[in-house]
């Protein structure tokens, strides 16, 4: 008994020494007092620009079409190309809802799975409007190391939105399954990937549809998986294969003849009656046959997923409409259900002549309840022909502009719910048209400016990157009206002679001289007074002021479709249109796409990024060239990976966001600007083609994402100056790991390295003072699930002791919605013992931002 009970003491004492020594391992390596946070507040650093934040936007998501523009009617001037959006159908296939998802630009797929013999099969499909022919999309792959090279989706299905399927024998023997990507020409894209074990392989089957965040079930019940393998690149989503609630008129998207019951009647395209030859060139004809006394006949448009009807609203409308074969009228133009049943607000047009004439119309609606389960329609209730064309609808906007202000435009405007979103952000300026908006999918549609101003009746459109038509309705003056009712000022891409297509016609040279004379001729229109030629065209179509103007930018990601070499040296594109700007604009500064290997003032990167590496990616530009050009961060943005990544970012992205944001204003003395990207999505099913983006929208409601709620706390608070922060200690460090590098370091589109952020690193923080208040205002994003209790050491600073601050902390997971759009926001928060060492507690995955008050 008393060796037993030795026994079991002594293994008790053990346990204690081992738990105690485990505690004072404890004390040394996670801090019992607080940490320290050192503000050089009597040594401020570089200025901050001005125009440090802003904003970018490009046609993309519907973001400018049943989005910020506020045309209600799709396809107003009957010319819209048949799949009304998203891509059409895939054919040669029994499942084409398979193909409505695809994964581009990637470098591998791959997946753990037993070793053995299988059958894999890789599925492609030509989705791409900008892939016009064969050679235009070429990459290689190999499957377990069998390669192929120079593969062509076109030539291999025989066309566009056409299945093929490679069926390929492997071997599995190292436990994994995986495919290598390799660009030639365009990007390398796939839909689906199948792997079907063979007999005498242990195992299931592994099917996985590429870019799909929700797990699809095809027709015999196989659950294909989302987005599972693939590393880098991003996907587009056609959305799902929606039905629309009727029949389109042949050749006419979004237009449904509506007839009650007994009346006959035909709807066509015509092109036999033009109003104009550049842009009014298709009406729609409307032949009525017969109405029963009481029916009707109409033609009906669907909108951007509905028209938006609220409660004492008034819609202004117009249209051209000329009569023929005995009609006179009269014409009934209504906003009502789908069904018919109720009619929300309606006008009556008396009289139609036989000549072209511009009938405009308001309609309003009173104490209805919101709803887009609605439709526009043009209705009449006597026999004979009427024919249409440029049908509109708007609703009120952000900022209303009459008479001279419009310069021959009916009506013209913003979303004002969308506005106001961004007017809260305060923007300082404005990056546009975009983005690929700029190149467009060919010559033919890149964004040709002088085809976007003057009265609507002068603007044919043109087929956006994205698969779907722009009106043009969104031109380059509404750009800058854009600008001018936030206070921001235009940042301007200009077209440089490449387009989305590989480069196979891109123009330089001689070719390019009359695209540079363009460019300065749209740099006129901006800045020119009206003596000028152009600033005397911007004043006749209704804005006689000029804009400010200090950045100009050649073209957009030139380190794609082949164009950086065409891009670079003396005798190269950004050289023609450098050289050009500064000998007539001096004072403009110039932006390069990529290095162009000779003077530039500007260089704009772009960065889309895991979070780990976005939080990495705060040093970034802490060892940058100060002797370079300034750097622009023209597109940047976190993005979840798998099936994690949303159509607008969760919280995990706001805090990786947040942090990569302290390294931009860090290093304020060579970044100068940035702006996320992209701004806008329609989260509609078929709304969206990219994930992620930072505000979301249906036809009726928007919403800002956790990730926007950052940009407003950043935005508002930047200073004037840097004030360094020359130490953090944090009270805890989760693990000990050895340091990692920042994930990227030049211009690129997407970072494939996802090492995990640095445990020793848990806070990230910047700090800036206000020239006027003397404030200084400093932000601490703490990106680990662990509080940090900081003393906050402002040397050199006398502190109120009444501080102001806004914190935002959330679950990692969490989104805004339509149904939840303030879910994760800021709080604001008041400190009343504040000083010049204070001490708080920054709660695990925290952003905060916290404004002292001084008495200098």
């Amino acid at each position: 008994m008393k060796t037993l009970f030795t026994y079991i003491v002594k293994k008790h004492l053990s346990q204690c020494f081992i738990l105690l020594w485990v505690m004072m391992f404890s004390a040394s390596a996670f801090s019992a007092g607080p940490g320290r946070i050192v503000l050089q507040a009597n040594k401020p650093g570089a200025e901050i620009s001005p125009m440090f934040y802003g904003i970018m936007t490009e046609e993309i998501n519907y973001s400018y079409e049943g989005g910020l523009y506020g045309e209600l009617i799709q396809n107003r001037i009957f010319r819209n190309p048949l799949g009304g959006g998203s891509a059409p159908p895939v054919s040669g296939t029994d499942e084409p809802g398979l193909f409505r998802s695809e994964h581009y630009s990637m470098s591998a797929f791959s997946c753990k799975i037993p070793n053995g013999k299988y059958i894999a099969k890789l599925y492609f499909a030509e989705t791409y409007a900008g892939i016009a022919g064969p050679g235009e999309r070429v990459f290689s792959f190999d499957v377990q190391g069998q390669k192929f090279k120079d593969f062509d989706i076109w030539i291999k299905a025989g066309g566009p939105n056409r299945a093929y399927i490679e069926t390929v024998p492997v071997e599995v023997t190292d436990g994994e399954f995986r495919i290598n990507f390799t660009p030639r020409i365009e990007n390398p894209a796939i839909n689906a990937i199948e792997i079907f074990p063979q007999e005498g392989t242990s195992g299931s089957t592994v099917r996985i549809r590429a870019g799909q965040a929700n797990p699809y079930k095809d027709s015999n019940g196989n659950v294909w998986q989302g987005e599972k393998g693939f590393e880098g690149g991003s996907t587009v989503d056609h959305g799902p294969l929606v039905e629309a609630p009727g029949d389109w008129i042949p050749g006419v998207p979004h237009w449904f003849l509506v007839t009650s019951t007994g009346a006959e009647a035909t709807a066509v395209a015509d092109t036999s009656d033009p109003i104009n030859n550049t842009a009014l060139t298709t009406s729609l004809k409307l032949t009525i046959k017969n109405v029963p006394n009481g029916g009707r006949v109409a033609v009906a448009n669907d909108g951007y997923w509905g028209i938006p009807v609220k409660p004492n609203c008034t819609y202004l409308c117009s249209f051209y409409a000329k009569a023929s074969e005995g009609f006179s009228g009269p014409l009934t133009a209504s906003i009502e259900s789908n069904d018919g049943a109720t009619v929300f607000a309606s006008v009556i047009i008396p009289v139609v002549t036989d000549t072209w004439k511009h009938y405009k119309v308001s309609l309003k609606s009173g104490q209805v309840t919101p709803t887009a389960d609605t439709r526009f329609v043009i209705s009449a209730g006597s026999k004979g022909t009427v024919n249409f064309n440029l049908v509109s609808l708007f609703p009120p906007v952000f900022t209303e502009r009459f008479g001279a202000a419009l310069g021959g435009r009916p009506v013209t405007g913003f979303r004002p719910d969308i506005m106001r979103l961004l007017d809260d952000m305060h923007p300082a300026f404005l990056r546009f048209p975009g983005g690929n908006y700029i190149e467009g999918s060919n010559f033919a549609n890149r964004f040709d400016w002088k085809a976007m101003i003057g009265p609507w009746e002068d603007r044919p459109g043109h087929l956006s990157p994205w698969g779907y038509r722009s009106s043009d309705g969104l031109g380059l003056l509404e750009f800058l009206e854009w600008c001018e009712e936030l206070n921001m000022e235009p940042v301007v891409g200009v077209y440089a002679g490449l387009h989305l297509n590989g480069g196979r016609d891109v123009r330089t040279g001689e070719a390019l001289k009359p695209f540079v004379q363009e460019a300065l001729d749209e740099i006129e229109y901006i800045t020119g007074d009206v003596t000028t030629e152009w600033g005397a065209r911007r004043a006749r179509d209704g804005h006689p002021e000029p804009f400010k103007l200090t950045y100009v930018e050649i073209g957009n990601e030139d380190f794609l479709n082949n164009g950086t070499r065409s891009y670079q040296g003396p005798e190269g594109r950004f050289a023609m249109f450098y050289n050009a700007i500064k000998a007539k604009y001096p004072d403009i500064q110039v932006i390069a796409t990529v290095d162009p290997g000779v003077p530039h003032d500007v260089i704009d990167n772009h960065h889309y990024m895991s979070p780990n590496t976005a939080i990495r990616n705060a040093h970034l530009y802490d060892n940058a060239d100060r002797n370079g050009p300034k750097i622009f961060e023209g597109e940047w943005a976190s993005q979840e990976r798998g099936v994690q990544r949303g159509l607008t970012p969760s919280f995990r992205c706001a805090l990786s966001d947040a942090a990569f944001l302290t390294g931009l204003e860090r290093n304020a003395d060579i970044v100068i600007m940035n702006c996320y990207a992209p701004l806008f999505t329609r989260v509609n099913p078929g709304g969206s083609q990219w994930r992620t983006n930072l505000i979301g929208y249906n036809t009726l409601t928007s919403f800002g994402s956790p990730s926007y709620y950052v940009q407003k706390m950043f935005f508002k608070t930047k200073g004037d100056r840097v004030i360094p922060v020359t130490k953090i200690v944090p009270q805890t460090i989760p693990a000990i790991e050895s340091v990692q590098e920042p994930a990227q370091t030049s211009a690129g589109r997407f970072s494939r390295d996802d090492a995990s952020p640095n445990p020793n690193e848990p806070l990230f923080a910047c700090a800036g003072k206000e020239d006027a208040s003397g404030d200084i205002i400093l932000k601490v994003v703490n990106v680990f699930d662990v509080d940090q209790t900081l003393t906050v050491e402002l040397t050199g600073a006398d502190v109120l002791s009444v501080a102001t601050g806004e914190v935002m902390e959330g679950e990692l997971d969490a989104i805004n919605s339509v149904e939840n759009p303030f879910h994760t926001v800021p709080r604001r928060f008041i400190v009343t013992d504040a000083g010049s060492n204070w001490t708080h507690t920054f709660p695990g995955h925290s952003i905060t931002v916290i404004r002292f008050k001084t008495k200098n």
